[in-house]
């Protein structure tokens, strides 16, 4: 993953250095995933990507706000990638966490009673490294 993220940073550094800062500021330990609320960003993100990581690898956990309308969530799925909606306690506006599915992941949860997705570190791991590559010194750790 990483040779073909070298490869795509070589086409589109512009695309790929976006990604990285995106990461880097909307990434936490606290929340499985990358943080968005705008579809237009999820959407950079994700086709910025798409040569490197298929969108069938790809899951967005929506969590729906209160206060939400329904059309917004509709919008979402236009990105083409999974789903896994949640309904939140609070808020005005939806939320979406990115994350990167494993490529066994229905077998490994399948396995397990008590889970409902693998968490897999493989997506911050990537990313860092990635950073540290395009970045050197100047990497800053989310």
């Amino acid at each position: 993953m990483i040779s073909l993220l070298r490869d795509a940073f070589g086409k589109d550094k512009g695309a790929i250095r976006w990604c990285i800062d995106y990461w880097k500021k909307n990434t936490s330990q606290t929340k499985q995933g990358i943080r968005f609320t705008c579809l237009d960003d999820a959407g950079k993100f994700i086709n910025s990507l798409e040569k490197v990581i298929p969108k069938r690898r790809w899951e967005l956990n929506i969590l729906l706000a209160p206060k939400a309308r329904i059309e917004e969530l509709n919008v979402w799925h236009s990105l083409g990638i999974s789903t896994h909606l949640q309904e939140a306690a609070q808020g005005k506006s939806i939320q979406a966490y990115l994350r990167l599915r494993h490529v066994n992941e229905d077998e490994i949860v399948g396995k397990r009673k008590n889970i409902k997705q693998y968490s897999s570190q493989l997506l911050n791991y990537v990313f860092h490294m990635l950073a540290i590559m395009v970045d050197g010194d100047s990497i800053e750790k989310p």
